[in-house]
């Protein structure tokens, strides 16, 4: 019986994965590093469920069943990393580094110098001794450690009140738990094997709540050049250069084109650069003008803030204000250019009036 479930479990953890890394190749477009991180997870997901579901009717077969472990520990730090330094850490990369080769260590040594049988784990305390559980115990506690210290330095610096710090906030809440049950299965698998099906449902567990996560994620990630960098320290480039990370900060994450008196001579000046500079960046990275960004950004914002139904009880005139439009009137033509239809018939269609 328990058998059966667990085939079940894994036929639907591969489909699911297997829709879920078709819509990040073709939808989220212009995150590269974080579309990279997020198809390897999934990547990992997918050679966990399909080598389960070979060795379910083949027989454990330690070389596939091993590997997607380091990989999918290694995507969760990646992506705290990323999301809170807009970079991978030093730390992480040689964590990472060290956990491929530790890995592939033991395949080589136990395959070839000196072999044991691919159908016996390489946890298995009677035929490797116990440092091995030793070494498995360490990897999960710097995993915990370096991936939790991530998260909590992350929510310490997204205070700012931010719509879009706050989606990502909840988003990663989702990872979070994924580590924390990742640490206590692998616990229960040095302890009781790693044939143990409590560890079997809870890896599974935690591989469908993430995937699914990635599916629904927040939207703007998909199409927004937007850094999510928290780091004070910048390396400034020359005046006649706009540094990604300073322009995202500045526009986005400070959420500049709500201001009602945003203008490129205003933002060319807090970035310390001329309007040329300014302009020529825009047009090169957006093939927008200046007030094209600003008010795809407020329809965008109009939108998001719509959806959340904090304010059923504002008018279409204060939301256009929240949004940085002077009135409803100035949010008719930006809202049919990059959104299509009026902001009314689109409220409607939310059940707001």
């Amino acid at each position: 019986m328990s058998f059966n479930i667990l085939v079940h479990i894994y036929s639907a953890l591969f489909v699911v994965s297997l829709i879920v890394l078709f819509e990040l190749i073709f939808v989220l477009k212009k995150n590269k590093s974080l579309k990279t991180i997020l198809i390897g997870y999934v990547s990992g997901v997918l050679w966990y469920s399909a080598s389960h579901l070979y060795c379910s009717y083949y027989g454990y077969n330690r070389v596939l069943l091993e590997l997607p472990f380091p990989l999918l520990s290694i995507c969760f730090m990646t992506l705290f990393s990323t999301l809170c330094y807009n970079k991978v850490k030093n730390y992480v990369i040689v964590f990472s580094v060290i956990s491929l080769l530790n890995y592939l260590a033991f395949v080589i040594y136990y395959l070839f110098i000196k072999p044991v049988d691919i159908r016996i784990p390489l946890s298995d305390e009677n035929v490797l001794g116990e440092y091995v559980s030793y070494i498995k115990l360490g990897y999960l506690i710097a995993f915990l450690v370096i991936s939790g210290s991530l998260y909590v330095k992350m929510q310490s610096k997204y205070q700012a009140d931010n719509i879009y710090f706050k989606r990502i906030k909840s988003w990663i809440c989702f990872f979070i738990v994924g580590v924390v049950i990742i640490f206590i299965s692998g616990i229960n698998r040095i302890f009781n094997g790693y044939n143990s099906e409590l560890s079997r449902y809870l890896n599974s567990l935690v591989l469908f709540i993430t995937v699914l996560a990635l599916l629904f994620r927040p939207k703007f990630l998909n199409t927004s050049k937007l850094s999510i960098s928290l780091s004070n320290y910048f390396t400034k480039k020359p005046d006649t250069e706009i540094d990604h990370i300073t322009f995202n900060e500045a526009f986005y994450d400070n959420l500049y084109f709500l201001n009602a008196d945003a203008s490129m001579e205003d933002l060319s000046k807090k970035l310390k650069v001329s309007s040329d500079t300014l302009y020529r960046y825009i047009y090169a990275n957006y093939k927008s003008g200046f007030n094209d960004l600003v008010n795809e950004n407020r329809v965008k914002y109009f939108i998001d803030i719509v959806k959340s139904k904090k304010h059923n009880n504002y008018t279409i005139d204060a939301l256009s204000q929240l949004a940085g439009f002077s009135s409803r009137h100035h949010l008719y033509k930006p809202f049919k250019k990059f959104h299509g239809g009026v902001p009314s018939d689109f409220m409607k269609s939310l059940d707001y009036m």
